[in-house]
């Protein structure tokens, strides 16, 4: 699976709930997104414990499970002090969603999606993202607030992410099933009999886009663990 599978399944589930749900779908679906996120961050969390690293926005920045290199975005670093700040220029998923008139999954999923991560990671630690690209603005921001990028910092990030990498990252298919499973989760949890038409509605959408191989990959409870 690809970067394209797991952006338009996100896109399918918010879609689908909100259609079926309306206001009440909003919010069950910004819970959905948030218990994903939240889980993301946990796993970094301990997977950087595992390596006897501090739960710092370091070990933050090290372990995050998504390739960047499989989707084309683009960060830059904005300042490093008084505290640490990154730019996003260009983003896959906002891409995606602006092709296919998705704007509105762009705005519920990014406002909540990233401090829900860091949130799993370490609740303590000062992070905000003031504007995204989805509200309109030209890049994301993304503040860590409680860190300075020290000179040190940046060599010990160079020299430490590659180790890093081969632990955190995750493939592809992990992260379409995360999301499956979280969103699915979370829909029939908060829905009751009204999420599973939801769900058999955003799996026919898959279907469609992407073949009945991989809908049976992703709906595959021994596939992969997450």
């Amino acid at each position: 699976m690809t970067p394209k599978h797991q952006v338009l399944l996100i896109a399918f589930f918010i879609q689908e709930t909100l259609n079926a749900l309306g206001r009440q779908g909003e919010q069950i679906i910004i819970k959905a997104i948030c218990e994903y996120g939240e889980g993301r961050g946990k796993r970094m969390a301990n997977k950087a414990l595992k390596d006897g690293r501090k739960n710092d926005l370091l070990s933050f920045l090290l372990y995050g499970e998504i390739e960047w290199s499989d989707t084309g975005n683009k960060f830059k670093i904005a300042q490093r002090k008084p505290f640490f700040r990154v730019n996003a220029q260009k983003c896959f998923w906002h891409e995606i969603w602006t092709k296919n008139n998705m704007q509105e999954v762009g705005r519920i999923y990014c406002q909540d999606i990233d401090r829900a991560i860091m949130k799993g990671f370490n609740p303590d630690l000062n992070f905000d993202v003031p504007q995204n690209m989805n509200d309109g603005s030209s890049h994301c921001v993304f503040n860590y607030r409680d860190w300075r990028l020290e000179f040190f910092d940046l060599i010990k990030f160079v020299f430490k992410k590659r180790k890093a990498k081969k632990k955190a990252v995750e493939p592809w298919s992990f992260h379409c099933i995360d999301v499956y499973e979280k969103f699915s989760n979370v829909i029939i949890r908060e829905a009751g009999e009204d999420g599973k038409p939801i769900i058999d509605k955003v799996t026919k959408r898959f279907t469609e886009e992407f073949g009945e191989a991989a809908t049976i990959f992703l709906t595959s409870a021994e596939s992969i663990q997450v």
